[in-house]
């Protein structure tokens, strides 16, 4: 088989009409002066909303270890800032995987707490409508967890050929969908195959941007040699799967893609089983991220995705110096269950939101505070960030790096992700190779 060109970003952008979308950044906040300075108060008042519930609940089960670790170490006697010591007070709130509760529960922080910083993860879901409601509230953000052009292009959509204008308050830190393309297809390329893949793309707004044939997916596999067979979106909840598998089977697709929800891949692949369909492939975004959810699905070794932090990362935390092997070993021991991949990327939002407020000296002056997280050149126990080095194509976006991980029978835990791709970023170790599903 033809292995597989990497993506070029430059590339990649031009297919979205998106190049020169670097162009304007350094000037975004220039000029800002604070309108206003509340003195006297000594508290810093961060707010937290993440999928705590719903159709995402996983994404968000390591917050509260990585909260309470906050609390009870570099946070408890106060955060030095600017010569002062601060007590911060973590605000904490559920989207409960739903837009329009993501949002009124972003506005409860900013008017009801009044928070000086909102910090969000988990999907578009919940990050797309906290970042507009803090854009629109001129309130500093940082989000993770949704691949960077989703999140930007959902917001704000761009006209071809022109650069893109920044954000004034939100910034974002995620790997892009070029980025996934790249470890799936490296992947898939580790073994013979007929490159036919059935693809699963949800109606929604990670599953259009995932199948769009100008920008996601088609695109760029295509090119490469792989026919998909994509038998159209499905609705979530309304999908019987007979028809899609059928059609995987009739075309001898040897190889399963897309980004269904946890629950939907769970009901597509039974249905496979039960009609001898048998792909020697099964890379999936989203739905693969959580061992529990494997292990009660059961038939999942084998199965292979994304990975955009794993104990196998090299970095450390900027706010306690323990390696990503001790910060998932310390999520373990304090609560009984296997690492999962937002246990990472939750730590580094925090790392990045203590750096912001440790060089604006405070939290009194947001226009300072927003200045500081857009200059942010942090190493994080996820990946580097940073807003201003070029990391993406588009404003107000760092990009975090991403491997490809298999899920296998493990010596610790029933299955154990094993990094299976590491082609753009070597200095994270892989421990094997892709194999065929049984």
């Amino acid at each position: 088989m033809p292995g597989f060109v990497p993506l070029d970003r430059r590339r990649f952008l031009r297919l979205a009409g998106l190049t020169g979308a670097a162009a304007g950044l350094d000037g975004a906040l220039a000029g800002c002066r604070p309108a206003a300075v509340r003195a006297g108060r000594r508290q810093v008042r961060i707010g937290w909303v993440s999928s705590r519930s719903g159709r995402w609940a996983g994404y968000g089960q390591a917050d509260d270890h990585v909260l309470q670790q906050a609390r009870r170490t570099v946070l408890a006697d106060g955060l030095p800032l600017g010569g002062r010591s601060y007590q911060v007070r973590l605000l904490v709130r559920d989207s409960h995987s739903d837009p329009s509760l993501a949002r009124t529960a972003t506005r409860e922080l900013i008017d009801r707490e009044q928070v000086d910083m909102v910090l969000a993860s988990s999907t578009v879901e919940t990050t797309v409508p906290v970042a507009d409601e803090c854009e629109a509230t001129g309130i500093p953000c940082v989000t993770t967890g949704t691949p960077y052009q989703t999140w930007f292009l959902a917001r704000r959509g761009v006209d071809p050929g022109t650069a893109p204008r920044p954000f004034r308050w939100t910034w974002h830190m995620f790997w892009g969908l070029e980025d996934v393309i790249a470890v799936f297809a490296d992947m898939w390329g580790q073994l013979v195959s007929d490159q036919v893949v059935g693809v699963l793309w949800p109606d929604d707004l990670e599953g259009r941007a995932w199948g769009d044939g100008e920008t996601g997916f088609p695109a760029f596999l295509r090119p490469q040699g792989y026919r998909l067979v994509d038998p159209g979106a499905y609705r979530a909840g309304s999908e019987r799967w007979t028809g899609r598998v059928d059609a995987f089977r009739a075309a001898r697709a040897e190889i399963v893609a897309g980004v269904p929800a946890p629950v939907e891949f769970a009901a597509f692949w039974r249905r496979a089983r039960q009609r001898g369909y048998r792909p020697r492939i099964a890379s999936v975004a989203r739905a693969l991220t959580f061992p529990v959810f494997l292990e009660a699905m059961g038939d999942a070794e084998g199965l292979s995705a994304e990975v955009s932090w794993s104990p196998a990362h090299p970095w450390r935390s900027s706010l306690d110096g323990r390696s990503s092997a001790q910060l998932a070993d310390g999520y373990t021991a304090a609560t009984g269950r296997q690492w999962v991949q937002p246990l990472g990327l939750a730590h580094a939002l925090l790392e990045v939101a203590v750096d912001a407020l440790r060089r604006a000296g405070g939290p009194e002056d947001k226009f300072a505070l927003a200045a500081a997280v857009r200059g942010t050149d942090i190493d994080t126990v996820a990946g580097h960030v940073a807003w201003v080095a070029g990391q993406a194509d588009l404003p107000n976006v760092a990009r975090t790096p991403l491997v490809g991980g298999q899920w296998r029978g493990g010596r610790r835990w029933p299955l154990e992700l094993v990094v299976v791709s590491n082609e753009a970023h070597p200095e994270i170790p892989a421990g094997g190779t892709l194999e065929p599903l049984s």
